[in-house]
């Protein structure tokens, strides 16, 4: 992160190149470095993101932008937690089982 102007740039495009079709995900992390109890000086963020879909790019960012001025301790860590901004979903992918066809789907079961 340097200090410029505010503009994000993710894996050498900017915001609106990167996430072309998704409206939401632009605004909600433009609204994440817009929020009115923080005033957050203007910034040049530079994001690498790989994997996943759009959405959990879109919230691997937010994250990373929350635990980034969480460390930088500029005064809005509690205004962070209060919008619940440093937890992370921890959900994942249920590992395939030996003798199943998925994760949880058993073969058809025969009687006879």
């Amino acid at each position: 992160m340097t200090t410029d102007t505010t503009t994000i740039i993710i894996n050498n495009k900017i915001i609106s190149d990167y996430f072309q079709n998704d409206k939401d995900a632009i605004d909600s992390i433009q609204q994440f470095l817009t929020f009115d109890e923080i005033n957050i000086p203007p910034l040049n963020i530079i994001i690498k993101v790989s994997g996943g879909g759009n959405t959990g790019q879109q919230k691997a960012i937010c994250l990373a932008l929350a635990r980034t001025f969480h460390q930088m301790e500029m005064g809005f860590s509690d205004i962070l937690k209060k919008k619940n901004l440093l937890t992370q979903d921890s959900r994942v992918k249920e590992r395939r089982k030996y003798g199943l066809k998925k994760a949880r789907k058993a073969p058809q079961y025969s009687k006879r």
